[in-house]
């Protein structure tokens, strides 16, 4: 995988001064948890603030990473489930991307007990609930799962949720 590189560093850096998040604390030397594809840190600022910051070197990138913040946008609007503010997607000059986010403190999903992750699916199923109604299925933007990427523009191609299904995701 494309490593990031001082310029890439720099270019998100500066994307947080932008943000106003003020001085930041120490510059992100290591990964705040390993990912498969992607490096991220949780950057603090004197002021507070912290911010999770996703890195992918690779090209396409920022089109996942935009699907990524709408898809937290959309979260975020249905007010079922706590999820963090996406703050900027940029393109960087070795041709990857950066996401910053709201630092948000959390459990690893391997963390939290049965029934809360029960209460977190039911949540999630009502917040999908109160998003406008809509004749189609799928997603304004292709989103990812992992490096693979999924269509979701299939919209008046399916005329049931178990034929979108079968037709998008098997």
């Amino acid at each position: 995988a494309p490593e990031m590189t001082n310029q890439d560093s720099l270019q998100v850096m500066s994307a947080l001064q932008g943000l106003g998040c003020g001085d930041l604390l120490k510059r992100p030397e290591q990964a705040h948890f390993p990912g498969s594809m992607n490096f991220s840190y949780l950057i603090h600022s004197e002021g507070g603030a912290s911010f999770f910051v996703k890195i992918n070197c690779n090209a396409g990138a920022h089109e996942m990473f935009e699907g990524e913040k709408l898809s937290l946008e959309y979260l975020s609007s249905a007010s079922e489930v706590r999820v963090p503010r996406p703050l900027a997607v940029g393109s960087l000059s070795s041709g990857g991307a950066y996401l910053i986010m709201e630092g948000l403190r959390f459990r690893p999903f391997a963390m939290i007990a049965p029934e809360r992750m029960s209460d977190l699916g039911a949540r999630l199923a009502r917040g999908h609930l109160s998003l406008p109604p809509t004749r189609a299925f799928g997603f304004p933007v292709p989103t990812n799962l992992g490096s693979l990427q999924i269509s979701n523009n299939c919209a008046g191609q399916s005329q049931s949720w178990g034929d979108f299904f079968v037709e998008h995701r098997l």
